[in-house]
């Protein structure tokens, strides 16, 4: 079939459908507006039934005060056996009842009945030599609330909605009243305690019901759920409503909710002028387009398209295009084509920067050495290559210094390799294809001349040593090595996808053992890797599931031994019944970024249990530990402060805890962050201390509170070690020089507690207290607050 059949046989289709899907789209969107409008016209109605129902109520509640402060009414209460009291009684009833008529005419009685709920004066009833009946609503509301002797449950006032037959809603309002409580504002419960009914058709109801009857012709369902106490459930179907994509309105205020489910037949009736339209517009543009369309390829590229393959093929019949002589349009068509071709080829294959191959060329490279080893009976190594502290030559010297990096170490990587015989290009392959830079500061590189893993770590090694002595660029010596991680195929990887992500993970043990180190991927190795995605799956179900747990260790003052902060701990029971605790899975959450979600689920809940100890008078603070990634996290302190705001706490009584660790690395987006939590009100805590070796420069910049000196400090006072109990001094004195508290951590013994309470402002241990629950938390405050009164 030739182009031209092909385009005559595909253009109208995609013509049509093209317009089809636009004028869809159209539709849709003219609808989708339609729907908001309908929306917003019923959210008024709605809105408007809700204001008129608070007027009958309002109206309602004015008569009833007017009858209950009326001198009849009192008069009444005074003489209850006079029939000349009763009888004034009952005229002004019925003169309130005429008055609330005139703005109201859906009201239809006002009632006072006695305790036992019989009615003594009714006004309203047609018959006036009737006996005054109940009115419409349920007389079991007030029955259910009558106990022994005629006492009450009832509130003072209740009103009520309930349906009639027909679907109607009706108001009551009910106000219990007694002499004593209209005179001398005092509730009685004796038997002269009397009821003022009020009792109404909806009139806001009724008016609901007739303009969505009149705008929405093909149905609607209106259903209306009191939430006070008696009322009914109201549900009013109009014509033929089917369950559908139907427009719901739902309300809630103070007294009930309402919703509201049109029939989408409403609006799809309301565009069929539209359709019509539409459907008409699309089948003259799909003609008109098509004729123009084809017209135009004809000309413009099927007959140029024609002559370039004729000459195409009049000037050679080999697969491989080749550059055409001569300046027409054809000949550069030609020879444009296939510069482009040559030149897409380059860039798909090639890193701009280095000139190396890139990830793609790397894999496809992988994919063929692969295949010839299986073919073969050989080996395939790849080495993943990550330039250790690359990170702070582009933070502190620019990221111009950081690109003349990457080329000076591709350039020398290329030359050493060159000097070995681990790399033996095939086919069309060039030695780049097999050394890419993959990522970044990240490098790979293919061996498919060496025996086994120890032969491809010998060369790895010799490559970190290499690169062991740093860059000398721009009259800087940077400070950069290697970090390197082998994997064999098929000796431990099993396909091309193993193959690189052993290597991957090879090159991040290499790195945690200290960084300029190489690494060969091992099954301890792959049993860590299988470990750490077993620990990341559990810690999603976790905090999906709520399933994370809290602890809390106190912190007691040294000198009164009082309770005066604790430290909120993180538990996972999922890992814990594996033995895996926050010294494992706290790292792995940071690796793959689920920390700060787990940071302000720690965060919120510690400000609950917060909460529930201060309501308990406590007066301390409560330390919470965050993770190092905070650190350059520029939302976290707007996170925290919307925390502190929400949960309404005291900023002051809260510590943050960081790791002295995290603050070798950090650089002035770091103390930025660091001022901007400080300015929320919360404390800081340099958690650890000691170990990171935190300069005194960089202690005197951030805002830090406390320095919770380490472990490994405070076990190592009760021995004879001389350096340890001077270097244990040096903080305490450093701290009282920059006015910071300090923590002893790990106290476990009564001699270490002894030695530390003369030199720390806090003590925490497990000699004071291991990590408790909540509840025996307070139960340690309370019995520390009553050791030190």
């Amino acid at each position: 079939m030739t182009l031209i059949q092909r385009l005559r046989l595909i253009l109208l289709p995609i013509i049509l459908l093209t317009f089809s899907i636009t004028g869809a789209l159209v539709y849709k969107t003219v609808f989708d507006r339609h729907v908001d409008s309908e929306y917003q016209r019923v959210s008024t109605f709605l809105d408007f039934f809700y204001k008129e129902y608070q007027l009958e109520l309002t109206s309602a509640q004015s008569a009833l005060d007017l009858v209950l402060s009326s001198n009849e009414l009192i008069d009444f209460l005074n003489q209850a056996e006079n029939s000349y009291t009763a009888h004034m009684l009952h005229v002004m009833l019925n003169n309130q009842l005429r008055l609330v008529q005139q703005r109201l005419p859906g009201v239809r009685s006002i009632q006072i009945a006695d305790y036992m709920n019989n009615i003594v004066i009714s006004a309203g009833d047609e018959d006036p030599f009737k006996d005054p009946s109940w009115p419409n609503f349920p007389k079991k509301i007030l029955d259910r609330h009558v106990g022994s002797g005629g006492s009450y449950t009832l509130p003072i006032e209740q009103h009520i909605l309930y349906s009639e037959q027909g679907g109607e809603l009706s108001l009551g309002v009910i106000r219990r009243f007694s002499s004593e409580l209209i005179l001398q504002d005092k509730i009685s419960k004796n038997s002269s305690t009397y009821k003022a009914i009020y009792d109404a058709k909806a009139v806001s109801y009724q008016h609901l019901v007739e303009a969505l009857s009149q705008d929405f012709k093909h149905g609607f369902a209106l259903t209306i759920k009191p939430n006070f106490q008696g009322s009914d459930t109201v549900v009013h179907t109009f014509g033929a409503f089917e369950v559908g994509d139907d427009l719901f309105v739902r309300k809630v205020n103070d007294w009930f909710t309402i919703e509201l489910t049109i029939d989408e037949n409403n609006m799809i009736t309301a565009l069929s002028t539209l359709r019509w339209q539409l459907l008409v517009v699309i089948l003259s543009l799909t003609i008109s387009c098509y004729i123009a369309i084809w017209f135009g390829i004809r000309r413009q590229v099927i007959t140029p398209i024609r002559q370039l393959v004729n000459s195409l093929q009049t000037t050679h019949n080999v697969p491989q295009i080749e550059k055409l002589s001569g300046n027409s349009e054809v000949a550069r068509l030609n020879n444009a084509y296939v510069d482009l071709v040559d030149r897409v080829q380059y860039i798909s294959n090639s890193d701009r920067l280095t000139e190396l191959g890139n990830r793609q060329s790397f894999d496809l490279c992988l994919e063929e050495e692969i295949t010839r080893a299986n073919a073969g009976q050989t080996v395939v190594a790849v080495l993943h290559i990550d330039l250790d502290n690359f990170k702070k030559v582009n933070d502190h010297f620019g990221h111009q210094l950081g690109d003349e990096l990457l080329t000076d170490f591709s350039t020398r990587l290329l030359e050493f390799l060159d000097s070995k015989d681990a790399i033996v290009t095939v086919s069309q392959r060039r030695k780049v294809d097999y050394i890419a830079r993959l990522a970044g500061d990240e490098f790979g590189v293919i061996f498919n001349n060496v025996a086994d893993s120890d032969s491809a770590e010998t060369i790895a090694l010799e490559i970190n040593q290499y690169f062991s002595s740093g860059f000398n660029l721009q009259g800087k010596l940077l400070d950069v090595q290697v970090s390197i991680g082998v994997a064999i195929y098929p000796e431990v990887a099993k396909s091309q996808a193993e193959l690189v992500l052993y290597s991957d993970e090879a090159k991040h043990q290499a790195k945690h053992r200290g960084k300029n180190q190489v690494q060969v991927f091992t099954k301890e190795i792959a049993d860590n890797l299988e470990l750490r995605k077993f620990i990341e799956s559990v810690l999603v179900k976790s905090y999906h599931g709520d399933k994370f747990e809290l602890a809390f260790q106190p912190l007691f003052n040294s000198k009164t031994m009082e309770i005066v902060c604790y430290e909120v701990l993180l538990r996972c029971p999922m890992l814990a019944v594996h033995g895996i605790g926050p010294d494992k899975f706290i790292p792995i959450a940071e690796a793959t970024g689920l920390i700060r979600l787990i940071d302000l689920w720690v965060i919120e809940n510690a400000f609950k249990a917060h909460n529930r100890l201060v309501e308990q008078g406590y007066k301390g603070k409560a330390a919470i530990n965050i993770s190092a990634l905070e650190l350059n996290n520029p939302n976290f302190p707007q996170e925290l402060e919307r925390l502190l705001t929400q949960y309404q706490i005291n900023p002051h009584t809260i510590e943050l805890e960081i790791t002295e660790t995290s603050l070798i690395d950090s650089g002035e987006k770091t103390e930025r962050i660091l001022w901007s939590i400080k300015r929320t009100g919360v404390n800081l805590a340099l958690d650890d201390f000691g170990t990171g070796f935190t300069g005194l420069s960089q202690l005197a910049k951030y805002p830090i509170d406390t320095l919770k000196i380490d472990r490994s400090f405070v076990s190592n006072l009760t021995t004879d070690n001389d350096n340890q109990q001077t270097m244990f001094n040096v903080i305490v004195q450093l701290a009282t020089i920059y006015g910071l508290d300090t923590v002893a951590e790990g106290v476990e013994t009564e001699q270490e507690c002894e030695a530390t309470r003369a030199k720390c402002t806090y003590l925490q241990g497990y000699y004071l207290s291991k990590p408790v629950g909540f509840d025996e938390l307070v139960e340690k405050i309370e019995d520390s607050v009553a050791e030190t009164t």
